[in-house]
């Protein structure tokens, strides 16, 4: 298996009611098996093969080609927002190509020198890995599915910090909503 990318990403501090800071960035991405080989034992030795049929998954790799942007959002001092996307585009591993868009909103308060409350909602994609699409039940019983679909995420979570010299204490509940779930089961995936 390898994953190799190359970003850049750049900032850039602004004044317009309040003070901002805009992240952007781009990401190319690439992963995949190359030349998977297995190693079998003959009874006296272990010997490479080279046989595709033998192998978890086929030798493939596939691209994610990314874009983002946030604006982080200092009202004043003691109110922030964030509020961002990233877009995925996702090509290979025999799927058609695929693009997520994920959008994201953060508020930030300072209550008083101990007290702050932050909120955040955001969406997240996750497309299926090379063995959940394409994997072979060579030593598992789990076999891939070159059907699935990416799991989905929703998230909403608050938190209240409280901060005093060297004594930090946060509770942070949160809700988390999955649609198309990725698991294994009995079947494969």
């Amino acid at each position: 298996d390898y994953d190799v990318y190359l970003e850049s990403m750049y900032t850039y501090d602004y004044q317009f009611a309040g003070s901002h800071a805009l992240v952007s960035g781009i990401k190319w991405e690439q992963e995949g098996q190359y030349e998977g080989t297995i190693a079998t034992w003959d009874g006296t030795a272990f010997v490479a093969d080279h046989n595709e049929a033998d192998l978890f998954s086929t030798n493939v790799s596939r691209d994610i080609y990314s874009t983002y942007a946030e604006d982080q959002w200092r009202w004043n001092r003691s109110l922030m927002s964030l509020v961002g996307v990233r877009i995925d585009h996702y090509i290979g591993y025999g799927a058609n190509p695929t693009t997520f868009v994920n959008p994201r909103v953060a508020l930030f308060a300072t209550l008083n020198d101990d007290w702050s409350w932050k909120a955040l909602y955001a969406t997240a994609q996750r497309s299926p890995s090379i063995y959940e699409l394409l994997g072979r039940p060579v030593a598992s019983p789990n076999a891939g599915n070159p059907d699935l679909k990416a799991e989905r995420l929703e998230t909403y979570e608050t938190s209240v910090i409280f901060k005093h010299n060297r004594v930090k204490m946060q509770a942070t509940p949160f809700y988390e909503r999955f649609l198309d779930k990725i698991q294994y089961d009995s079947t494969g995936v």
